[in-house]
């Protein structure tokens, strides 16, 4: 069911795609039993991966009802009926649509938000939220009453309107300074939707914030720095628009001046090959390493399309995997003959800047030996500057 090594697609009503352990957790939230989710599962999957999945869901349903579920309905039912209550107390719907018009999210009207509340074990001391398109998904500890969740809801909520728009690609792509540097991914994401939860809806419903917005550090001292500015366009009733996202890039840059070196900090990477033995490993052992990546493409050299793809990769990260006797193959990209020249040269991985990217050569006799290379490489703190 793992998303990286299962290609199933799947897409709910606003167009939002979806993996298979991502489509039967919202089937789950459309079912009261598990035979009603299982009958569900069942015109989805193949016969063996029905057999699979049902074996073991009823292997585990007793369990965790024994363990987790019957200990915690009385509370959570408590908790359900408060969220209820307080959502309307609290106008959460409106500011959502406030957060709708700011965005220019084309949500399908009539298609309502379906918030799942997971109960946490007794002693749980962490929690956290997820967006599935229509389904929110918000974990809730036994301690947790509205005030201390609502945040989470309305994060996961401001996320599947981001993720409704069409242009997607083309609006993540104006969060760009004058210079060209772009915010990456995950902080625009993360960084959005926690100003606009922990940040702006947070100070409107409850009349204060918590000092600590998110887990993780980056982020968290970002959106602190962002959310006057998504606040000065929510009250003014203002959709985003160009300068606003130069603002929001130059205030991270401001602050993070070499994020896009930082290794750390990559969230979309374009891999030019020559040979890949497993295209799908690498993928997957790629995402591992760069725990912050919501991107990678692998491409091969002599795929009639690479040019193409490279030219409309808009992020500065790009690694090359060959050997010297296919250095020649990299005029197809925009590398210059002079450039291959330096290349021929280089005894370890070197960055050479081909137009607003910068190229990541490693260079060695097998595929294995040039995949080596790579991940010794994004052990590093930084990408390294580039040698022309």
């Amino acid at each position: 069911m793992d998303g990286d090594t299962n290609h199933a697609e799947f897409y709910d009503e606003t167009g939002r795609r979806l993996d298979l352990d991502q489509k039967v957790l919202c089937l789950a939230a459309e079912s009261k039993t598990l035979p009603d989710l299982l009958a569900k599962i069942h015109e989805i999957v193949t016969e063996q991966q029905y057999q699979d999945l049902k074996k073991a869901l009823e292997y585990f349903a007793p369990i965790y009802d024994l363990l987790i579920w019957q200990p915690r309905l009385p509370v959570l039912q408590k908790q359900l009926e408060e969220h209820r209550q307080e959502a309307i107390r609290c106008e959460m719907v409106e500011m959502l649509c406030q957060v709708q018009s700011f965005m220019k999210a084309p949500w399908v009207p009539g298609v309502p938000f379906t918030i799942v509340l997971i109960p946490l074990p007794i002693n749980a001391n962490h929690k956290h939220g997820e967006s599935f398109g229509t389904v929110q998904v918000v974990e809730v500890r036994p301690s947790d009453t509205f005030a201390k969740s609502a945040d989470v809801v309305f994060h996961e909520a401001c996320h599947a309107l981001w993720f409704s728009r069409r242009d997607l690609e083309q609006a993540n792509s104006k969060f760009a300074t004058a210079s060209g540097e772009i915010l990456p991914l995950t902080e625009l994401y993360e960084g959005m939707a926690t100003a606009l939860a922990q940040g702006c809806f947070a100070e409107q419903a409850f009349g204060k914030t918590s000092s600590s917005w998110y887990h993780d550090k980056v982020i968290d001292n970002y959106s602190h720095k962002v959310v006057k500015l998504y606040a000065a366009y929510l009250n003014a009733g203002r959709p985003i628009d160009d300068q606003f996202c130069r603002d929001a890039t130059e205030i991270f840059f401001k602050e993070y001046p070499d994020a896009n070196r930082d290794i750390s900090l990559i969230s979309e990477i374009l891999i030019l090959a020559d040979q890949v033995p497993d295209v799908q490993k690498l993928e997957a052992d790629l995402y591992k390493a760069l725990p912050r990546t919501r991107g990678c493409s692998i491409c091969l050299l002599d795929a009639s399309d690479t040019a193409k793809l490279f030219d409309e990769y808009e992020r500065p990260n790009v690694g090359a995997l060959l050997s010297s006797d296919s250095l020649y193959k990299l005029g197809r990209v925009g590398v210059t003959a002079a450039q291959i020249e330096k290349l021929k040269q280089a005894t370890a991985p070197v960055t050479l800047t081909v137009g607003k990217k910068q190229i990541l050569f490693c260079i060695a006799k097998t595929p294995a030996e040039q995949i080596k290379l790579l991940f010794q490489f994004l052990k590093k703190s930084k990408w390294p500057l580039p040698a022309d």
